[in-house]
């Protein structure tokens, strides 16, 4: 419930995707509500580095960012990658290292 309670704003402001809030309620089901700060901001820095490789490799310049109201750039007819991508990688990452924790015990 924290997962959902903690997304849930940024999915009524129209900022994120029902996905990503979704996934995040799971997460947090899943791997404990200690685990979800942790993953939030893995997943946020992972994300930064996705758009910043975007933006390097599509050769997005700077200057036209606040020139057009459209989109920066599309990947597959989407204005951007879903953020839910980015809270999977977080997790896997996380459950690994629990799991490699566990092993050394």
């Amino acid at each position: 419930m924290v997962g959902l309670l903690a997304l849930l704003p940024f999915f009524a402001l129209g900022l994120m995707g029902a996905a990503d809030v979704k996934v995040f309620a799971v997460l947090g089901a899943w791997c404990g509500m200690h685990a979800l700060p942790g993953l939030w901001m893995a997943a946020s820095l992972a994300a930064g580095v996705h758009a910043l490789w975007l933006l390097i490799t599509t050769r997005t310049r700077l200057a036209g960012f606040g020139r057009h109201a459209g989109a920066t750039f599309e990947i597959g007819g989407k204005a951007s990658t879903p953020y839910a991508a980015c809270l999977t990688v977080a997790a896997m990452l996380w459950l690994v290292l629990q799991t490699a924790g566990e092993g050394l015990r």
